[in-house]
């Protein structure tokens, strides 16, 4: 009965084993290499040599027979594991199960046979547009393919790769980009605008991706500012028009190029806030302000009356929540949403992790698993208090998280022991 209670264990063990040993093949590459499948179908067995064992003993497992507990569990196994054998044969036959391969004269893409001229096929080189970790594209004599398909009117003999991370390529006549074929383009005149953006022009149809954006009636003139595209009529952000953004006083925020501004308004990644352009103010990002009012990037924060604009600064950020002060009062700050924790003035805070944080004199428990909820931590020695580190967590078996030279404290709050 224990032995087979233990037995029971190692399979439970060994389902657990099984399910996360499929990330194996997310690797890139992992697939294409027989010594994945020399390290992952061992274990996936396990219940076979298991039972071979009980057979060869003569134990029962239960009340069932070890021989038909080995047969189940093969015959089991070995369906799910069916996609896993098919690819080895087709990796011994030298056939990739992802990815083009020739072999025996024949080409295949993800194992399965593509009509191609074999003597002629080649692998093109890869690009970075997606996430395959094998190049999308190859040619022969006759076509171009794109994961597996024809790629229509593209011409092997004059296509090349122009910009790798774009995914853009070209022949004589025409320009591809993420496989979609575009049309009035000059390929001879291709223009990358950045190295790190995503706009292309031919100096006068200007693209985003594959996506055209405009047509210039005399040469296109285009200026990368921070993350905005400027040309002599538009501006853009990620590809998208800014609709009424003036492109001659575009200019980007030195501190974070999200943040733009022109003669009228401020924008942050594209999208206008309602600032005033002469007071406007970067907080730091994603906050900002202006005379008036605090933004969340382009959203207004609902302000107490007491909140005096002029002086709001943050002291610092631990993790997802900012704690800020003005001359009045020390305020919690999440996303969009403001809450006072003090009505004084802060003139230094220190934040000692797991959510303690030190303002003054006192110290403050922020409570993460409530928004915006945020307390002083009552009857504390400052001089002594001390966030644990994991090893006294570990060492107190997590019943605490904070201490002083008297008291244990768990979630802001005093425990007794």
């Amino acid at each position: 009965m224990i032995l087979n209670i233990i037995t029971s264990g190692l399979l439970i063990f060994w389902g657990i084993t099984a399910m996360f040993s499929a990330m194996i093949f997310g690797a890139p590459g992992a697939i294409n290499e027989l010594k994945t499948y020399r390290m992952v179908l061992p274990v996936l067995y396990f219940p076979c040599y298991l039972f071979s064992a009980y057979w060869l003993l003569g134990w029962t497992y239960f009340d069932f027979s070890a021989a038909r507990c080995l047969l189940l569990s093969f015959i089991i196994i070995s369906l799910l594991c069916s996609p896993y054998i098919v690819n080895i044969i087709n990796l011994l036959r030298g056939v990739m199960p992802e990815g083009y391969s020739v072999a025996a004269k024949r080409v295949y893409y993800d194992g399965k046979p593509l009509d191609a001229h074999a003597d002629s096929f080649r692998v093109l080189p890869k690009d970075y547009s997606g996430y395959s970790a094998h190049s999308n594209y190859a040619a022969d004599k006759n076509r171009i393919y794109l994961d597996g398909r024809v790629l229509a009117d593209a011409t092997p003999d004059s296509f090349k790769l122009v910009n790798e991370r774009l995914g853009l390529w070209a022949d004589h006549q025409y320009v591809f980009c993420f496989g979609c074929k575009i049309t009035n383009v000059a390929p001879n005149r291709i223009t990358i605008v950045d190295n790190h953006s995503s706009y292309w022009h031919d100096q006068q149809r200007l693209f985003y991706r594959e996506t055209l954006l405009e047509v210039a009636g005399v040469k296109l003139s285009t200026e990368l500012v921070g993350l905005y595209l400027v040309t002599d009529n538009n501006v853009y952000y990620d590809g998208e028009h800014i609709a009424n953004a003036d492109p001659k006083s575009l200019r980007a925020h030195d501190d974070s190029p999200e943040f733009a501004l022109d003669k009228n308004r401020v924008y942050y990644r594209g999208e206008s806030i309602a600032a005033d352009t002469q007071s406007f103010q970067l907080i730091t990002a994603p906050y900002s302000k202006d005379a008036q009012q605090i933004f969340y990037k382009q959203h207004p924060i609902d302000l107490p009356d007491e909140l005096e604009v002029c002086s709001f600064a943050f002291f610092e950020n631990p993790g997802q929540y900012h704690i800020a002060y003005d001359n009045r009062m020390i305020y919690l700050v999440y996303k969009d949403k403001l809450k006072v924790i003090a009505a004084k003035h802060a003139e230094q805070m220190k934040y000692l992790g797991e959510g303690y944080a030190m303002l003054n004199d006192s110290i403050y428990y922020l409570d993460t698993r409530e928004l915006l909820n945020a307390f002083e931590v009552k009857n504390t020695h400052i001089e002594s208090f001390k966030v644990m580190d994991d090893q006294e967590r570990v060492n107190h078996s997590g019943k605490f998280d904070a201490r002083d030279g008297h008291h244990l404290f768990k979630q802001g709050k005093r425990v007794e022991h």
